[in-house]
């Protein structure tokens, strides 16, 4: 019994720290301002799932830029509010710029505030581009290629009319950076992370049940040593009376 105790003890004896002081930690959370601090470690963030790891697509449009991550448009590197999902590309258009999505396209102003959303189109869109004279050009498949009018409410087929299609070209540094900070927010408070900590759930999907088992180990430490103790006692009230 004592054998198995101290293997116990071994096994369990990190988690049961990690346990106690990220309890105590979470007791007095207020006091020591966990709520109020902020941990933004790229590493931690991707490892919690508050950081992605998607590509940012990036698109050079004059004197300004459009980038997408995630559901998420970045108009000059500051996140608009409005999401499009599965992004495809953005053009400049007249005094416009188009943002499309697999389902609809974002029409902003030349300073990327939202004039509308356009969701009468044809669908699903996987790419977006530009006709010689100005137009919006959209293609479901590299030979079904519409083409819009002036106000992007009528779309018509077209064949073998040239299209200068969205690329996603070299993002700067700088501009990645904000990006990120920006998708990212103000990190993840420490208070969070002692939660998660002591729950287990930053160790993934099993380890809630880590802990779980940490949890009862304690409970066994306690029995095997009480059992031992009593055992002990009995051994020696045993010899005293020999």
């Amino acid at each position: 019994m004592m054998r198995w105790h101290r293997i116990i003890g071994l096994i369990t004896g990190i988690l049961i720290v990690v346990l106690a002081l990220s309890g105590i930690a979470l007791t007095h959370s207020t006091q020591l301002g966990l709520d109020r601090r902020t941990i933004t470690a790229p590493w931690l963030l991707s490892w919690m799932g508050a950081q992605s790891d998607a590509e940012i697509y990036f698109y050079a449009l004059g004197p300004h830029s459009v980038a997408i991550l995630d559901d998420r448009v970045f108009f000059d590197g500051v996140m608009i509010a409005q999401t499009l999902e599965g992004g495809v590309g953005a053009v400049k258009i007249a005094n416009a710029i188009a943002v499309a999505g697999k389902s609809e396209i974002l029409l902003l102003t030349e300073n990327g505030a939202l004039i509308e959303r356009v969701t009468a189109l044809p669908v699903p869109v996987t790419g977006i581009g530009v006709t010689q004279d100005g137009r919006v050009a959209v293609a479901l498949t590299p030979d079904l290629v519409f083409t819009s009018d002036d106000a992007l409410l009528e779309w018509r087929q077209v064949n073998d009319q040239p299209v200068i299609w969205a690329a996603p070209g070299l993002i700067p540094a700088a501009i990645r950076e904000q990006i990120l900070q920006g998708h990212r927010g103000a990190g993840l408070s420490t208070e969070r992370i002692m939660l998660e900590l002591h729950s287990g759930r930053i160790f993934g999907n099993y380890g809630p049940w880590l802990m779980d088992g940490a949890a009862l180990a304690m409970l066994a430490l306690a029995a095997t040593g009480v059992t031992g103790w009593i055992r002990g006692r009995k051994r020696g009230d045993g010899s005293d009376a020999r």
